[in-house]
């Protein structure tokens, strides 16, 4: 029996001229590889999931303080490592629920936190929160990657050129800074985990070369494939096909090591080279067969656990919400590929079961750890934990998953 959300998702199937509209703001190279689910641009979903999106928009996305979220651009260095990540997280969350919603007053917050943003950015195209003497270290590169995802998302909305121009210049100075030439960096010291903190940014490289053209952007994200197979690295592709096992990747720490794989299926689209969507699937099967709970989360203590491993309390630090967003993220890039209902229908479980749960539809506050056990440990701060982001984010998605069109040379004969 297949539940609401699957059926809703493939009722939809019709190859109909009005259920993609094209921006001019579309990125400019095309995939090799076909997407076998387009979502639709619709501006209305009935029932809970409009709801959620809502509750997400008036009572947190609306609320959030931009003097906190951009205190560490202002006043470098910021008050905690990772603050950077926010306000990209939040352009992107905006800047979805604005394409949705149309609504006038997130506009105007997000424009003005915009403007404010990219102000701050150095000559050089730094756009990170710390001081020059700590450049690269912790979390800097990952705050980066998720400006840059921002500004992209913010720029394919509003078609807003500065918003381009800001991205590609930080890029620019990653490019110049890391790579395996002599006398640059190497991109797997400058992170936490392995490697991937740092190493995720393949992800918003590949879709800075699909905007610009620019070849750089693609040898960079082929840099970083290369580099996470030295000794310094996570070895993503090849433990996935020696071990077929997550927790023999990097440093076995879900939701940086999903973050990747993200990246590596858009490096997949635009390449065409299959393996590394088999060892995707293959790191996919393993996350459902043994790291998942019932809910459609997985980690505790934000690490994949050992096979069949779920322990469910709260001091148990279950379910991280970073993570139930990147799993989420995770199927929708296979979903785009394949086409394949399993895909949906894990999107559609930890959408309704674990992403609502994470957070409180009469507050608008987040769990960082939504646990199956015990109390919710609900949250309201902003520019500190890193799930009060990303747990919006994974909401202003959702009106892209619900409905799309199947390639017509997709036979979904026996998927439904």
């Amino acid at each position: 029996m297949k539940t609401i959300f699957s059926i809703i998702l493939f009722c939809f199937i019709a190859n109909s001229a009005n259920s993609q509209v094209e921006s001019r703001w579309n990125p400019i190279v095309p995939n090799k590889v076909q997407e076998k689910f387009v979502p639709a641009k619709i501006h209305h979903i009935d029932g809970l999931l409009n709801q959620h999106v809502i509750i997400n928009l008036e009572k947190r996305l609306l609320l959030i303080d931009s003097s906190t979220v951009l205190s560490g651009f202002v006043h470098r260095p910021g008050t905690q490592k990772w603050i950077g990540e926010h306000m990209g997280k939040f352009l992107f969350s905006a800047s979805n629920t604005y394409n949705y919603t149309n609504d006038k007053r997130l506009k105007a917050l997000m424009d003005d936190m915009f403007r404010k943003y990219i102000a701050t950015q150095l000559p050089d195209g730094y756009l990170g929160t710390y001081l020059p003497k700590n450049y690269w270290s912790e979390w800097d590169v990952w705050a980066h990657k998720y400006g840059i995802i921002g500004l992209l998302k913010y720029y394919s909305v509003t078609g807003h050129k500065a918003a381009l121009t800001t991205a590609t210049k930080a890029a620019d100075l990653i490019c110049r800074t890391f790579g395996d030439e002599p006398g640059k960096r190497d991109l797997n010291k400058s992170g936490q985990h392995a490697g991937m903190a740092s190493g995720s940014i393949l992800e918003p490289m590949v879709d800075l070369y699909r905007y610009t053209g620019d070849q750089k952007y693609l040898e960079f994200a082929k840099y970083i494939l290369r580099d996470w197979e030295t000794e310094t690295g996570p070895k993503i592709l090849s433990k996935l096909e020696q071990y077929g096992d997550v927790t023999k990747v990097g440093n076995k720490k879900a939701y940086e090591m999903m973050s990747c794989f993200v990246g590596i299926l858009k490096y997949y689209k635009l390449t065409g080279d299959a393996k590394y969507l088999v060892a995707l699937q293959t790191a996919w099967q393993d996350i459902v067969d043994k790291r998942l709970y019932i809910t459609g989360t997985a980690s505790a203590g934000e690490y994949f656990k050992d096979d069949y491993y779920l322990p469910a309390e709260n001091k148990d630090k279950m379910g991280e919400g970073c993570v139930t967003m990147s799993w989420i993220q995770f199927n929708e890039q296979l979903l785009n590929i394949t086409g394949e209902l399993k895909y949906a229908e894990e999107i559609e479980k930890s959408v309704y079961n674990h992403l609502f749960a994470a957070e409180n539809p009469e507050t608008g506050c987040v769990s960082y750890y939504t646990a199956l056990q015990g109390a919710k440990p609900y949250k309201c701060d902003q520019g500190f934990s890193c799930c009060l982001s990303s747990v919006p984010m994974g909401i202003s998605m959702i009106p892209d998953l619900v409905w799309g069109n199947i390639n017509k040379e997709f036979d979904i004969k026996h998927k439904i």
